[in-house]
């Protein structure tokens, strides 16, 4: 909940003017520590930063509810036919969920979703360092031969099934295609916010950003201007450096050019994508 007024702050102004003598990224971390203004006097007194939440739906909102019910209806199917196993590891989540679901892709990002975020001991991480014990479903343990392996909690996997629907709907009304909201990285109503967010954007039922300001900024300093600027204005300069930057890129853009254009299964593009950013693809391409 928010408690006065908000307002928009030029960080690299303040930097500028007031607190030049470190550098930007410093004054970045005390501000979203809340240790810049110690004028202020105490923590709970200092002014509290805050995240922009942006979420796009791809239909309505009463739409994409009704897919989101669609798809907890079929994860009842999936978690009834586990519960016959005491345990089971997260291969066989996804083959179970990949029954009921369209694409190899689609239910590996939902089995992503649910061992990382409804399992216990999963940390928020960017929005604090608090454990998702409130909500998850899945208990975890290592079996005999340290694999990790999960069960179902029955009951909890329907109260927050209740919980989903009921948040969302705060959320989203009728023919609302879009959410736009100041949030906390602390703040009580964040963690259901965000896993709704990975819920939505698992089942492609939408995209979100959550940004903490509007200008990205890269700081470089350079101690001999007047060198650069030779190499600058001369046309035969080369650098070696930037050369294997353009060949990298080269690459990059044939392996995605191939990646559109050639005819493959699903199966065949998720294994060029597992090989493309595990570095296989790209070893091979160093080679020829």
């Amino acid at each position: 909940m928010d408690v006065g007024n908000i307002y928009e702050l030029n960080l690299n102004e303040i930097w500028e003017r007031y607190f030049n003598n470190e550098s930007f990224p410093s004054v970045k971390y005390k501000f979203f520590n809340q240790t810049l203004f110690t004028e202020f006097g105490e923590r709970d007194r200092q002014p509290f930063p805050r995240y922009m939440l942006d979420i796009s739906l791809s239909g309505t909102a009463h739409e994409v509810l009704g897919e989101i019910t669609d798809a907890l209806s079929a994860l009842d199917q999936v978690f009834r036919k586990l519960g016959s196993k005491k345990y089971f590891k997260s291969e066989t989540l996804t083959s179970e969920i990949r029954r009921h679901f369209k694409s190899e892709a689609s239910a590996r990002r939902i089995s992503n979703l649910l061992t990382n975020l409804y399992s216990s001991g999963f940390e928020m991480g960017e929005f604090g360092a608090r454990k998702l014990n409130e909500g998850a479903f899945l208990h975890t343990k290592n079996d005999d031969s340290g694999e990790r392996v999960y069960s179902i909690d029955y009951s909890r996997y329907n109260q927050e099934k209740s919980y989903i629907v009921r948040k969302f709907s705060l959320m989203f009304e009728g023919t609302q295609t879009s959410f736009r909201k100041f949030i906390s990285s602390t703040g009580s109503d964040v963690e259901y916010r965000i896993k709704i967010v990975y819920l939505i954007e698992s089942l492609l039922l939408g995209s979100y950003q959550v940004s903490g300001g509007k200008l990205s900024q890269i700081y470089i300093r350079i101690n001999e201007p007047y060198r650069l600027q030779l190499f600058a204005g001369d046309p035969n300069y080369s650098n070696q450096v930037l050369q294997d930057i353009k060949k990298k890129h080269k690459r990059s853009v044939e392996q995605m050019e191939e990646f559109f254009t050639s005819q493959m299964t699903n199966v065949e593009r998720w294994d060029h994508i597992e090989n493309y950013f595990l570095g296989k693809l790209g070893d091979s391409a160093e080679a020829s």
